[in-house]
């Protein structure tokens, strides 16, 4: 009775685990030196709350003509970065833009169970970051359903931010919404030496819970379909 469910739990795992795997094996290396002064073009394909501000995930890079002296950089079709902007512009999710700023590689582990930056990128399929960038917006095109999206998710991080103490703050954000930025790194280790460090993850329990509650809303507004 139970097999279907089972084997769409086998299907799904098997999907995350080749999705990681060609995340961490097809990536390009950083084209660009470190601490490079860099320009190019591309388009936000999603925001990233910070503890600051926002953070930008772009595609469909290129590189400016005429800009640099250097032949222009030729970047795959699913090549994607992480931009830290230095000032918070209204930015919008599907804005073309431009950025200047600092290329950097992520960071590899040194010691054994140390923190793997580059890996964990990797898994989210993005190849270097940008930081200290300056953007400017070239269209302003916006994908209405993905900002909308987040939109909602900053109002209800920005509403966990006032519940009170950080620490509070923290651990709500990073059970509601999957945001850890709100906590102290001593907190996070806390977790981590408890094992208890999964109950901050958006899990199956999370997303049961939110269904549920959506399924009874809906009920009760159509009479009980």
């Amino acid at each position: 009775r139970h097999r279907p469910l089972l084997f769409f739990f086998f299907f799904v795992s098997l999907v995350c685990i080749i999705q990681y795997l060609r995340g961490s094996l097809d990536l390009p290396p950083c084209p660009f030196e470190d601490r490079e002064t860099v320009i190019l073009e591309g388009t936000i394909h999603n925001l990233e709350l910070t503890q600051d501000g926002v953070r930008l995930i772009l595609n469909r890079l290129g590189t400016v003509p005429g800009e640099t002296e250097d032949p222009p950089v030729l970047f795959q079709k699913s090549t994607a970065i992480l931009v830290y902007p230095d000032e918070q512009a209204k930015l919008q999710i599907g804005n073309r833009i431009r950025v200047q700023g600092t290329a950097r590689p992520f960071e590899e582990a040194s010691n054994p169970g140390q923190f793997d930056q580059k890996a964990y990128q990797a898994s989210r399929g993005l190849s270097f970051q940008i930081q200290e960038a300056r953007t400017e917006v070239l269209e302003e095109s916006v994908s209405f359903l993905k900002q909308g999206l987040f939109v909602i998710r900053r109002a209800l991080y920005t509403a966990a931010k006032g519940l009170g103490d950080q620490e509070t703050a923290g651990v709500v954000a990073a059970m509601v919404l999957g945001e850890r930025s709100l906590m102290a790194q001593e907190t996070k280790n806390l977790y981590k030496s408890g094992g208890i460090s999964h109950i901050l993850a958006i899990s199956g329990l999370h997303i049961s819970m939110i269904g549920m509650a959506l399924y009874r809303l809906l009920r009760r507004a159509f009479g009980g379909f």
